[in-house]
């Protein structure tokens, strides 16, 4: 059976810091992003998708692992 993990996790572990202050300023600038990207996406044509699922099995080591997220 295949080890799946989202891409999200992944990434959050592979840039895994041991910082334990709050960086506020990180959060401020997703939130900006964010804002920028729903101002884009009201841009697009109607039939335009704004999120898409991604899915890929992968066998490394022969150990089997399915990456999955989303790309907007």
């Amino acid at each position: 059976m295949p080890t799946s993990i989202g891409v999200r996790k992944l990434v959050e572990f592979i840039l895994k810091k041991g910082n334990l202050t709050s960086d506020t300023n990180s959060q401020n600038t997703a939130l900006d992003g964010v804002n920028i990207h729903q101002r884009l996406q009201k841009k697009f044509s109607n039939d335009t998708k704004s999120e898409i699922a991604l899915k890929k099995e992968l066998d490394i080591d022969g150990e089997n692992w399915i990456i999955h997220g989303r790309a907007d």
